[in-house]
């Protein structure tokens, strides 16, 4: 009836975890007749059992994480949500339609009921009861864990013929998708869509770079904690190599502190004028390497090419006294083979000169036209000048916006101006995240999980209008 009466319904995560519990509970207590007491007991703590297990392919789905110490938790959740807090606020709803002078005290101590069960999970701290995917969540392996969830909850004598054999039997394709050697792209750049805000995720078979964290929405929801951290977990990885954040606005560096509760970050580059900001919000810094032009290290990876290449084009230290601002952002250029890849922050037209000059210092012939530009400060017209479009003529462009922002980002010039260079444009506003993937070849497609997704009806027809390369 909920898929009936409200069709969208069945594209949220709460919808899909609320009914495979209860279908868990129904199937876990169907052959079941209860003999005694103490029978009673343990055959309800085999439902919460049953109910993190039957839940924890769709945690890690639709959350990137799924909690282990579920089953220790809903022995009290559940019994005071059950006996406490529903009824009171039962009794609340219909005190308000009778006699209202009993309301409050009912809403209010169902209001206690909860804040007694938060301040209970308070205490456990988040790392030790969070459980995160060891690999990549293809559909194959969640296939997999989807069998083998069913074949350890099958009752016993569902197997009265082959015994624990075959339950074994269900949970192999999951260890052989687990077990087996990961198989990723030589390089992976996804463009997340953080509304008016960029974070950018650079992936090797082995090393995963983050640049800029997004913004910090309010104080208990950001880019990094909210966006990067559950993007990272869906492709199976635990730890980032390296983060940049390219300079101190909010839209860029937001994120920061949450991605760093959120994730193990082994090292930071940051913008000239991040740290001081950072600190004034009352962040602690960890050990960290000022962004400069001239830095440059090198990653290995599979294919033709054995590395990627990063260089730090600017900001330059000697003119930052000058520029500042916008222009005093870590512009980061990846390449690999003949792909280009920059990232250029939110330089502005003086700040955009200066990388010029140190593009065409390069003698690789591949470097230009760039293969992929992230818009300078999201398509602003203080930046995308003329000189500079023409000079780098990017295969591909991305705008990192927000749908319908009253920024107006990207300004109908700027798009213009890519226009008359025969750039592929491709918006976060519009197209949602966005993935650049190369291949052992060299071979480029594009993935917009917006259009990929076909999460609507209308999808199909969209993607055959925008010609897209992946999917």
């Amino acid at each position: 009836m909920i898929a009936i009466s409200q069709p969208m319904a069945i594209h949220s995560a709460d919808f899909w975890l609320s009914f495979v519990a209860v279908a868990t509970l129904m199937f876990w207590f169907y052959h079941w007749v209860p003999t005694s007491p103490q029978r009673t007991f343990v055959r309800g703590i085999g439902a919460q059992w049953a109910l993190m297990t039957a839940l924890l392919v769709p945690g890690l789905l639709f959350v990137g994480k799924a909690p282990w110490l579920a089953p220790i938790v809903n022995m009290l959740a559940v019994p005071l949500v059950s006996l406490v807090t529903v009824p009171l606020s039962l009794a609340g709803s219909l005190q308000w339609w009778l006699v209202g002078d009993v309301t409050p005290w009912l809403w209010m101590g169902a209001n206690y009921s909860i804040e007694a069960l938060w301040y209970v999970l308070g205490l456990i701290p988040s790392p030790l009861g969070i459980l995160t995917s060891p690999a990549v969540l293809t559909w194959p392996l969640l296939m997999a864990a989807i069998l083998a969830t069913a074949g350890l909850l099958m009752p016993a004598g569902f197997f009265v013929l082959a015994g624990l054999r075959l339950r074994l039997l269900c949970c192999a394709p999951l260890l052989m998708g687990l077990l087996a050697p990961a198989s990723k792209e030589p390089l992976r750049v996804t463009v997340l869509d953080m509304g008016q805000g960029l974070g950018v995720v650079i992936e090797t078979p082995d090393r995963t770079l983050v640049y800029d964290t997004g913004p910090s929405y309010s104080a208990r929801f950001n880019g990094g904690a909210g966006v990067i951290a559950p993007y990272l977990r869906s492709r199976g990885v635990d730890k980032v190599d390296l983060l940049i954040v390219s300079h101190s606005d909010n839209d860029h560096a937001g994120g920061f502190a949450g991605l760093m509760g959120a994730v193990k970050i082994e090292a930071l580059l940051l913008g000239p004028e991040v740290p001081e900001k950072l600190e004034s919000q009352g962040q602690t810094m960890p050990e960290y390497q000022t962004c400069e032009r001239g830095q440059s290290w090198e990653y290995p990876t599979s294919g033709a090419e054995g590395f990627i290449y990063f260089d730090i084009l600017g900001p330059d230290s000697q003119a930052l006294g000058s520029l500042g601002g916008n222009n005093s952002s870590c512009v980061l250029l990846v390449r690999w083979g003949k792909a280009s890849i920059l990232l250029p922050g939110d330089i502005e037209v003086a700040g955009e000169q200066g990388i010029l000059k140190q593009l065409k210092a390069f003698k690789t012939p591949e470097l230009m036209p760039l293969t992929l530009l992230v818009a300078p400060h999201h398509g602003s017209n203080t930046s995308s000048s003329g000189a500079f479009i023409d000079a780098i003529k990017p295969s591909h462009v991305l705008f990192s916006a927000g749908y319908k922002h009253f920024f107006g980002h990207p300004h109908p010039l700027v798009v213009g101006r890519y226009q008359q260079v025969e750039s592929q444009m491709w918006n976060t506003a519009d197209h949602g995240a966005v993935a650049f993937v190369w291949s052992r070849s060299g071979r480029l497609s594009i993935f917009s999980s917006r259009l990929c997704q076909r999460a609507y009806w209308w999808a199909i027809e969209r993607i055959a209008s925008q010609g897209l390369i992946g999917c």
